[in-house]
């Protein structure tokens, strides 16, 4: 079990990520389980001894527990992370802000780039406002093929969530959503500013690939591909590459780490 958690966290370390969210953790996990050394799931013990990770508060699906982590290296990029519970106010999914501060000259440079910067910089030269940047949200929504309409409520309300922040330009939703290709489908029609990672792969590739579910395909021997995770995004937030990770773990070639496939994307924030 520990080599398990070994492979899980080397694995994930090879696509060098700047924010990863798990689902199916099996502990409870916040800071005060943290500052009070209670027992942490060994794979989150991994990150925590780097020192380079933020983590976000569990929350518990009906599978085990998700969570988000966000690496340290952000705030180098000038980005402020807000990891505090409660931004789902649903108190549902783990959830994450990136905002950036930028100076008024800068900001109002982007709108309107014919006015005077000299002027504007004598007029706001120390003062500057905070801009959001992206509001995450890792899930790991309700199984079933009869489900299909709760999964719906859950992907409705965080885009409600989105609105009360006034990010839904810069939503992201992603996990183990559970959800078979016309419920993607029907989400990216109904919203004009929401639009999924597989979008951008050719309709050709996406053949038995759009599912997340499938029962117990380690018995089963079912591929790899009926397993594929999704990722939702706003107008302001542009996929540009997308692929997915988990290398067979014995001479197995059934036999993978994880019981859905992980997706790895380049998201661009605009």
């Amino acid at each position: 079990q520990n080599d398990k958690w070994e492979l899980v966290f080397n694995q994930c370390q090879q696509q060098d990520p700047d924010i990863i969210s798990f689902q199916e953790i099996s502990l409870k996990f916040n800071n005060k389980i943290a500052f009070d050394k209670q027992e942490i799931h060994p794979l989150l013990e991994k990150y925590i001894n780097t020192k380079n990770w933020y983590i976000t508060s569990s929350r518990k699906s009906h599978c085990g527990h998700t969570i988000n982590l966000i690496h340290k290296r952000l705030e180098n990029d000038g980005f402020i992370i807000d990891v505090t519970d409660g931004i789902d106010t649903g108190n549902k999914w783990p959830a994450f802000i990136l905002s950036k501060a930028e100076s008024k000259d800068e900001s109002a440079n982007n709108e309107n780039d014919d006015e005077n910067d000299d002027e504007r910089k004598e007029n706001d030269k120390s003062s500057s406002i905070v801009l959001p940047k992206l509001l995450f949200f890792g899930t790991h929504l309700y199984y079933g093929a009869n489900n299909a309409h709760i999964r719906r409520r859950s992907i409705d309300r965080l885009y409600n969530v989105a609105l009360q922040y006034k990010m839904q330009q810069y939503l992201v939703i992603c996990g183990d959503t559970n959800m078979r290709d016309y419920e993607e489908t029907k989400i990216v029609d109904s919203y004009d500013d929401i639009s999924s990672c597989w979008d951008i792969v050719p309709e050709q590739f996406k053949s038995n690939s759009m599912f997340t579910w499938h029962k117990n395909y380690f018995q089963k021997g079912k591929p790899g591909v009926s397993r594929y995770d999704k990722l939702f995004y706003g107008s302001k937030v542009k996929c540009i590459s997308l692929g997915i990770f988990d290398v067979n773990c014995s001479n197995d070639k059934h036999h993978f780490l994880s019981d859905h496939r992980a997706v790895v994307a380049i998201l661009e924030i605009q």
